[in-house]
């Protein structure tokens, strides 16, 4: 039996619909004297072909047994982004990230826009360097990230 085409969602002039949700995120693990743990999922929705916007969220965890006492804690936040795709496989981005960190018992927050590029070969793996435009952003210049996206 032939599949029946009107059964396939449509999108406009009758084109199948193509699921233009993106969903992927980093993953960082080192484990010693010093640990590190992090998830930063992400999703996001591609407006055209070439932009892309999207959401994500962080949390991290360090532990320095370097340090006398022992220096332990936790980074929660989230990002909005904004993709454009130069070509299938260099990206531009921008976006607006708000991080809490912790600061003698209490948590403060840290926002900057951060700007940067990218390289992503196709489903997979993917590598990018931000730049946090707020000079009191915690984290230092370029925000090396590697990742996957599907």
């Amino acid at each position: 039996a032939q599949d029946d085409p009107s059964d396939e969602p449509t999108g406009r002039g009758g084109k199948p619909k193509e699921n233009r949700w993106i969903r992927g995120g980093n993953v960082g693990l080192w484990l010693g004297t010093y640990t590190f743990v992090q998830a930063a999922p992400f999703v996001g929705y591609r407006v055209t072909d070439r932009l892309t916007t999207g959401a994500g969220i962080d949390f991290t965890y360090i532990r320095n047994r370097n340090t006398i006492p022992v220096d332990e804690f936790s980074i929660f936040g989230g990002n909005l982004f904004g993709r454009f795709n130069v070509s299938r496989e260099l990206f531009l981005q921008a976006e607006y990230s708000a991080l809490s960190l912790p600061d003698n018992g209490n948590r403060i927050w840290y926002n900057s826009p951060l700007v940067g590029g990218g390289y992503f070969p196709g489903r997979g793996a993917y590598i990018m360097a931000m730049w946090a435009l707020n000079p009191d952003y915690p984290i230092a210049n370029p925000i090396l990230r590697m990742g996957f996206m599907f």
